[in-house]
């Protein structure tokens, strides 16, 4: 390729962005400030490979270390820079590497109109209504049978139901097309490394998915489901970790979920090679597990009981997303809904911190409407309320996100949020 044909092509690819070159790769993907990320513009390094053109990317500067195509010149001379001890995982207040996975439950206000809706449903079967009939039929599906992508999409169209089926299914496969070209350009790699750097490479510059930085802690439906990810090219640390695995899952590679508080991030393990990818703002970039544990604030109870940093299987990441669900139909009044979908979540997995968040603040929800008078604080409802937020407080989830999070440094001690205590201040109860 000539230089003209190669600058026209860097601008195709890149707008008015600038290039570096390869010696300046290592210090662009590693520089940071102490404490904080320092965001830089994407970038693209041009160079020929095994006869094909080879575009990185670097861009983001962060711990999450950024993972695109190389050159293969790059190849064998260490896998990536070690990370320095400066570097952070928290973001700035402007960075879209967000660490939210879902607005605090609690933050969200019950509305006049979800307890006119609740109390319409409370006359029927829940078995009979949609969402649980849903949950339902994906969790009767075994191990091997049950397809992420599938579910994600059936599990979208009922609380967005813009959602194109096979438009976004259309889309995947795309997606796979461009990445098996890659694989192909590189020799047919097999190397773990090499195939997430092009699934980097091909999502966030070839598609152009990014992280949506008007919707940072998610409060809309469309910030939380698959679907509206897909038609927008735009997602949240809920929706592109999860759009990410429904590609590996395609293309058959070993990419399994795991969970941090209010977090969901990735895990490439085949048995010898093993590496941490956040999908959100850092665009498929490598984080350790002790970055993850510190950065984020995740306490030690929450490592002790499984709740966090441990690879799910798909039956456990189904469960997962079935309370992801369950917590937006909580949220918009579908409470007779949310309520056997967070308990059939957790018969998969007890350990979902979100389902017993859910289920904690529904019970509680419950013994202020029906449950005052003669059995007061006492009555079965509160007693559910308070055994769902003993079992957040046993699991050591933190305590939920506020809008100030960015602008505070990592907790040095961090501990488990005790929700116990809040619902009891909610309802004016002293223990």
């Amino acid at each position: 390729m000539g230089a003209a044909s190669k600058r026209r092509y860097e601008r195709k690819l890149a707008g008015h962005r600038l290039t570096v070159g390869p010696e300046d790769s290592v210090a662009a993907r590693t520089s940071s400030t102490t404490g904080l990320r320092r965001r830089l513009q994407p970038r693209y390094i041009f160079a020929l490979g095994g006869g094909a053109l080879v575009v990185v990317s670097i861009a983001w500067a962060s711990a999450a270390r950024h993972k695109d195509v190389v050159p293969a010149a790059e190849v064998g001379q260490g896998r990536r820079p070690p990370l320095t001890a400066s570097t952070s995982v928290r973001p700035s207040a402007d960075d879209p590497n967000i660490v939210a996975r879902r607005v605090a439950p609690q933050s969200r206000p019950v509305t006049v109109e979800a307890r006119s809706r609740e109390t319409e449903l409370l006359s029927r079967d829940p078995s009979e209504l949609p969402a649980v009939k849903l949950a339902s039929d994906l969790l009767a599906l075994p191990e091997d049978h049950i397809n992420i992508l599938d579910a994600a999409l059936r599990i979208s169209r009922e609380l967005w139901p813009q959602t194109d089926v096979p438009a976004a299914k259309q889309e995947i496969e795309k997606i796979a097309d461009r990445i098996a070209w890659w694989v192909r350009a590189k020799g047919g790699t097999t190397d773990p490394d090499q195939r997430i750097r092009i699934i980097n490479t091909v999502l966030y510059h070839e598609f152009g998915y990014r992280y949506d930085l008007a919707d940072r802690l998610a409060t809309t439906i469309e910030s939380q489901v698959l679907g509206a990810t897909i038609a927008t090219h735009k997602g949240t640390c809920a929706t592109l970790p999860l759009l990410y695995y429904v590609v590996g899952e395609r293309m058959g590679y070993p990419i399994r979920a795991a969970m941090a508080p209010q977090h969901m991030f990735l895990r490439y393990e085949d048995g010898t090679y093993r590496s941490n990818i956040e999908a959100g703002g850092s665009q498929g970039g490598e984080i350790t597990d002790e970055q993850f544990i510190r950065e984020i604030g995740i306490p030690p109870e929450g490592i002790r009981s499984g709740a966090y940093m441990r690879s799910l299987t798909k039956r456990e990441l189904l469960a997962n997303l079935l309370a992801g669900m369950g917590s937006v139909l909580r949220e918009h009044g579908r409470w007779r809904e949310a309520e056997p979908i967070y308990e059939m979540a957790l018969a998969v997995d007890d350990r979902i911190d979100e389902a017993h968040f859910g289920l904690a603040f529904i019970e509680a929800e419950h013994s202020n409407v029906y449950g005052k008078g003669a059995r007061g604080t006492q009555n079965d409802d509160w007693k559910k309320a308070m055994m769902h937020a003993r079992r957040v407080m046993e699991l050591g989830a933190p305590p939920p996100l506020t809008d100030h999070y960015w602008d505070q440094k990592p907790p040095t001690n961090p501990r488990p949020f005790d929700l116990v205590s809040y619902l009891q201040k909610q309802k004016g109860v002293h223990p």
